[in-house]
């Protein structure tokens, strides 16, 4: 499966008109039918997954060198793609994010997700969808984007009724 994902992704890259020499390319997606979920990672990027309490459920690989990570058009990509599924028990939310986002969406220190992966949940748990996007577009243009001079995504997966069983 890792590389029928990984190959799709390539020719998906190939087909926009950019050759895989080119573009350095990390993989980072989530599918979901609103009930079963499966996540995938190729690269820095992580994936955090929040019910109660927030967990890291993909974390970012890197390569030997510092500041390396893996690509779409890196030889043997699908031995790096690591990939989750599950089903929304609980009402969870998952977080995926680009390397920028999730370095400080991750503690280090502590080898866990920082309290802003809780924040960003309970945003989801107390606000409707237009609040959390305003919420979260007002952080990432001000705390994120200062913070790091990487690319920096979030998207956010949850079941549409999160809000209102909680």
């Amino acid at each position: 499966m890792s590389n029928l994902i990984a190959n799709t992704a390539l020719n998906a890259l190939e087909q926009t008109g950019y050759s895989a020499e080119t573009v350095a390319c990390t993989l980072l997606f989530c599918v979901t039918d609103g009930i079963r979920w499966i996540c995938g990672n190729l690269g820095d990027g992580r994936v955090f997954i929040c019910d109660e309490t927030p967990k890291l459920l993909i974390d970012a690989e890197h390569g030997e060198i510092c500041g390396e990570t893996f690509f779409v058009s890196s030889p043997n990509a699908a031995c790096h793609l690591t990939l989750r599924s599950g089903s929304f028990q609980n009402n969870e939310l998952i977080i995926l994010s680009t390397d920028g986002a999730g370095n400080l969406l991750y503690d280090e220190q502590n080898q866990c997700p920082a309290a802003a992966v809780g924040t960003i949940s309970q945003w989801t748990c107390d606000f409707d969808k237009t609040k959390v996007y305003s919420l979260l577009s007002q952080s990432l243009s001000e705390a994120f984007a200062d913070a790091t001079n990487d690319d920096v995504s979030i998207v956010l997966l949850y079941p549409k009724d999160r809000s209102a069983q909680r």
